[in-house]
């Protein structure tokens, strides 16, 4: 077991109880059994501004912001694998986890080399309501040279906790924490 292996879990949902942040945890404790040190986050606790587009990154090399961004690419950079999760809200993420996604702009090397999970529960019970969030990650990944690893879908959840009616997704969860660990170890050999 590596206890250098960091993982951190990054929750979008802005309920901290709510299926997302369970399913999260569930990776982690996953993650956990392997012998990785895990931390979890909330971005509807962070003091997170949305992206202006001015440039300032570019230009400058910083964002105009001195707001929890800073401490949380931090926290990214010192991570070998991320757990981002974030429910479908209207057939894209929260507000919190879209503004967390459009901060990259400026700090796309942050990402490059990382390996990634995706939690996405989400009430409707037909997978293909997550299609454009999961597209839409995809592609942000792909830019930012991030690699997905897994992408653990959890239709039919609505209500928090209600995740717990569907064992079979708890199971996909932790064996992504698992698993997580495991190829990381194997790069580290």
């Amino acid at each position: 077991m590596n206890e250098n292996i960091k993982v951190l879990g990054i929750t979008g949902s802005p309920r901290t109880a709510g299926n997302t942040a369970l399913l999260i945890k569930e990776v982690l404790t996953g993650a956990r059994e392997k012998g990785a040190r895990v931390t979890k986050v909330f971005l509807s606790q962070l003091n997170i501004k949305p992206c202006l587009a001015c440039n300032t990154c570019k230009i400058k090399g910083s964002c105009i912001y001195h707001d929890d961004m800073q401490k949380l690419l931090d926290q990214i950079r010192e991570s070998d694998v991320c757990v981002l999760g974030t429910p479908v809200f209207f057939w894209g993420p929260t507000a919190q986890f879209k503004t967390f996604i459009d901060r990259f702009y400026g700090a796309k090397q942050v990402m490059k080399g990382k390996r990634i999970i995706i939690v996405i529960p989400f009430e409707d019970r037909k997978t293909e309501t997550a299609r454009h969030l999961v597209g839409m990650l995809k592609e942000t990944f792909a830019w930012l040279q991030a690699q997905i690893i897994d992408i653990i879908l959890a239709p039919g959840v609505l209500d928090p906790g209600e995740i717990a009616h569907y064992p079979e997704v708890i199971i996909s969860a932790r064996r992504a924490g698992r698993n997580a660990v495991v190829i990381e170890e194997l790069r580290h050999v």
